[in-house]
């Protein structure tokens, strides 16, 4: 028997074209499941592609022109084949093989899998060429995938642009949250990690837009499909610190069921603050919810007391068409702060020395569910999500100057409910055209109670006719802000590669703000505000937007252009202030995207972004920060315009071990700020100014990355340039640049421990009116990983920070462990911070003053942890 292997070309697209396959046997029937592996003839190690013939024998695929590959073909009932095919011809392939000699059982063929796969919009690492016995959570590996870049904050970035969200088997994992999945997915339960570049998860209009969407998609294990897997983690320092932490997955075919606990005073973060991003994406095309920053900022350089409990769990149940998912989220997180400032006037030589002990605590509750309905005819999308926000802050500062004594306590008491529903549908029409519609809804109802105590007591014998002054100072607080959005949205193809798009968007804003401020002083004629006052404002904000666009796709070039066409009437009512503007503005944008090939890419963005004021804007008294100024709104209901361009070049081979991206940004703005009331040392009125800025900001990030066999490199350089006139009593011009580079290597060599080092460079300038103010920080991070044993294994971690040859800070993370031969347990020795003093001292100058401040942190923790995974 024979096998004809037939190769002829459909089209040809610049330097890359669309073949077809053909495997047939010698009596032209078709072959199924033949296994065809390509690369190119002077790379004949990296694998380009690896597809398998389809029951009528066919296959597709795209390669460059002008190039010679080589094919292998591999099936059970035939001998391998190696032919050459030069894209530079058109004369079809036949390649003739004779029946296999062996019998069916005495055939092994052995395929190895290549480490990385490209295909189109998807990236696959096979996770088992990279994982070895000490890694543990998902953040071990993404660390060490090439063209993965995993940031300090639990971000990932892929080709620079950041990673949206995380799927596990195609289904949200907690929404998308990124850091969850990072720290606690275990390694060892993932067969594959695929980056999906143009991620939609409608299917009825996956070919009517680009998303430039990237997400991280895991498959899991067969032998993790079926049952529940997890870990329990306890660690303490017997005198204080604790943590525990535990998991449980379970990932069956009709139903998923997570849940993670975390409880620790270690200043250990379970949750980042993207996570309010992630929860309010749930693949709405026309809307998303309210973003709700439910992750806690654990900052152990600025707090010596840190209790931080998190709750949550992700349920998902599917149906026949449909997909339940369930999130619910508990945090409450305690901080205690102290700092002694001691500030000298340069100009007079006053001097103040400032005591302040702030303390915080903060509870969230959060609760989402999304019904994702699918069909060939129909896509539904419902979403609904309620937090309940709580926050008590207390802050007291004693401060010593020339003047005296003065003392201030200040306690504020935050409560907030947000409710947000949201419905969508997608609609099939005729001739492949498109209807997106849906409503969303947003409740917002927040109250503050803020009090304000002090006492500045004079030095009499210098000024006798000035009296002492306490004061007392209320300021209660209630918001209500509504949000009703009606959008439909018109998808029609107009030729093979052209797509129409136009949509209309209707926003009606809601809002009211009570404000009951009163204050008590003892000396009432050095006071500029009044004893009692009530505000009352109500803002109304109808935005109507008619966007029309145009697309053109190929496999080379993507075009989108178009332009909204906004409609805005702004109204505001305070007591017998009136104000109201209408105004009609254009908003266009304009995406371009070149592709040489599957790697090589250059695209040029530009859009205009506006921003109507809301009332916390625009209300007056609404925000008393402390003794000494009052911030009042903007009535004039000015807008904030920003206009952004960006060039943006990515050249991405990791078949070939390198990368290398460079983005331009330019953006330039345009902003109101609003009035602010200002009052000096003794409570007098001082001045009433107003301030709007203007200017631009340039931005250039460059990074590039290389892959040796047993080493790698990479290199980050970039640079910000800022400029903007501030209106503020007299114009005020201020520059900021920064120069920005970063180089990170790392080492993997038998037998040797694992080396990564990172030096950062930093030069900042600041031109204030024409006086500068510059200063530089350079900081190193040296990361030495190693197995001394298969049960015994070491890591440590350096981090240092000057700033113009000053030591900011430094870090030092150490762990070194113990697991047994299953690796299902591991008792470790761990050190967090451990090179730190309880204090972190700074000083800080600038054209008037010298500070200089001591803070007191967390202090050092060695802890001895168990984890048993299971």
């Amino acid at each position: 028997m024979k096998l004809l292997f037939i190769l002829f070309t459909t089209m040809y697209c610049c330097a890359q074209s669309q073949y077809i396959g053909l495997v047939v046997d010698d009596k032209n029937i078709p072959i199924e499941g033949v296994v065809i592996t390509i690369t190119k003839q002077n790379t004949p190690t990296i694998t380009e592609n690896i597809l398998v013939s389809n029951a009528k024998g066919l296959f597709e695929l795209e390669l460059k022109d002008n190039t010679v590959y080589l094919v292998k073909t591999q099936h059970l009932s035939y001998k391998d084949s190696l032919v050459k095919f030069n894209t530079n011809t058109i004369t079809p392939l036949k390649i003739v093989l004779t029946t296999a000699e062996n019998t069916l059982n005495e055939i092994v063929i052995t395929h190895q899998k290549p480490k990385v796969t490209i295909k189109r919009d998807t990236v696959s690492y096979n996770i088992l060429k990279y994982i070895d016995t000490n890694d543990r959570k998902l953040k071990d590996l993404v660390e060490k995938l090439p063209g993965l870049t995993l940031t300090e904050d639990g971000s990932v970035y892929f080709k620079g642009e950041k990673v949206s969200k995380l799927l596990v088997e195609n289904q949200d994992f907690f929404g998308g949250s990124m850091k969850l999945g990072l720290d606690n997915i275990p390694a060892k339960a993932i067969q594959k990690l695929e980056i999906l570049t143009n991620y939609s998860k409608s299917k009825l209009l996956k070919n009517n837009r680009k998303t430039e969407t990237q997400v991280i998609n895991l498959i899991l294990k067969e032998n993790k499909k079926s049952i529940v897997f997890g870990s329990l983690e306890a660690a303490t320092n017997f005198d204080g610190f604790y943590k525990a932490h535990g998991t449980l997955f379970q990932f069956l075919p009709k139903k998923q069921n997570n849940i993670i606990i975390d409880f620790n005073n270690t200043a250990q973060q379970a949750l980042s603050d993207d996570e309010g991003y992630s929860f309010s994406n749930v693949d709405s095309e026309l809307f998303s919810l309210p973003i709700i920053p439910i992750g806690n900022t654990l900052d152990e350089k600025t707090h010596f007391k840190i209790s931080n409990k998190l709750f949550t769990t992700n349920l998902k149940r599917f149906k026949d068409k449909s997909v339940w998912d369930l999130i619910g989220v508990y945090t409450k997180l305690k901080q205690k702060q102290k700092q002694v400032e001691e500030v000298e006037n340069l100009s007079n030589n006053s001097f103040e020395q400032i005591n302040s002990s702030k303390s915080s605590n903060t509870s969230n509750i959060y609760f989402r569910v999304t019904n994702f309905y699918q069909t060939e005819t129909t896509e539904r999308n419902f979403a609904g999500a309620i937090a309940i926000k709580s926050n008590d802050l207390s802050d007291e500062i004693i401060s010593n100057s020339n003047l005296g004594l003065n003392t201030f306590k200040k306690n504020k008491l935050e409560e907030e409910i947000i409710l947000g529903l949201l419905l969508e549908e997608v609609k099939p029409l005729k001739h492949n055209n498109n209807l997106v519609y849906g409503l969303k809804l947003d409740i917002d109802h927040s109250s503050s109670e803020f009090a304000l105590d002090g006492s500045q007591g004079f030095l009499l014998d210098l000024i006798p006719w000035v009296e002492q002054n306490t004061y007392t100072l209320v300021n209660p607080n209630r918001v209500n802000k509504q949000n009703l959005n009606a959008a439909v949205r018109y998808f029609k193809p107009l030729g093979l590669n052209t797509t129409f798009m136009a949509s209309s968007s209707l926003n009606i804003n809601l809002a009211t703000s009570k404000n009951n401020q009163s204050q008590q002083l003892d000396n009432q004629s050095l006071n500029a505000l009044p004893e009692d006052f009530i505000s009352n404002a109500n803002n109304k904000n109808i935005h109507f937007i008619n966007t029309l666009s145009y697309r053109y796709n190929n496999k080379k070039l993507d075009l989108k252009v178009g332009s909204g066409i906004n409609t805005l009437k702004v109204s505001y009512k305070k007591h017998d202030i009136k104000e109201n503007n209408t105004k009609m503005l254009l908003t266009p944008f304009l995406n371009m995207s070149y592709s040489f090939d599957n790697k090589k890419q250059v695209s040029l963005n530009y859009i205009k972004n506006i921003e109507l004021p809301s009332i916390s804007q625009l209300d007056d008294f609404l925000k008393v920060d402390s003794h000494s100024s009052v911030v009042k709104g903007n009535p004039n209901l000015d807008n904030i315009a920003t206009h952004i361009f960006s060039l943006n070049y990515v050249d991405f081979n990791i078949p070939k071990n390198y990368s290398f991206k460079t983005l331009q940004s330019l953006t330039f703005f345009d902003r109101a700020f609003g009035y602010i009331y200002e009052f000096n040392d003794i409570n007098s009125f001082s001045r009433y100014s107003t301030q709007d800025n203007y200017g631009f900001s340039f931005t250039s990030r460059n990074s590039f990355f290389y892959l040796f066999k047993t080493w790698q490199i990479g290199l980050q350089a970039n640079v910000r340039i800022n400029k903007e006139k501030t209106m503020f009593l007299s114009n005020i011009d201020v520059q900021n640049k920064s120069i920005g580079l970063s180089l990170s290597s790392k080492t993997n060599f038998k037998n040797l421990p694992n080396l990564s080092i990172s030096p950062i460079l930093k030069f900042n300038k600041q031109v204030f009116n024409e006086q500068n103010n510059n200063f530089n920080s350079t900081s190193y991070q040296v990361k030495l990983d190693y197995n001394f044993t298969d049960d015994i294994y070491a890591f440590a971690k350096y981090h240092r920070t000057s700033i113009n040859g000053i030591k900011a800070y430094d870090d030092l993370e150490f762990e070194i462990r113990y697991s047994n031969r299953k690796n299902t347990i591991d008792l470790s020795l761990l050190g967090i911070n451990t090179t730190s003093s309880r204090f972190i001292d700074q000083i800080n100058q600038s054209l008037f003053f010298q500070t200089t401040s001591r803070t007191e942190i967390l202090k050092k923790r060695v802890l001895l942890k168990f984890v048993y995974y299971f």
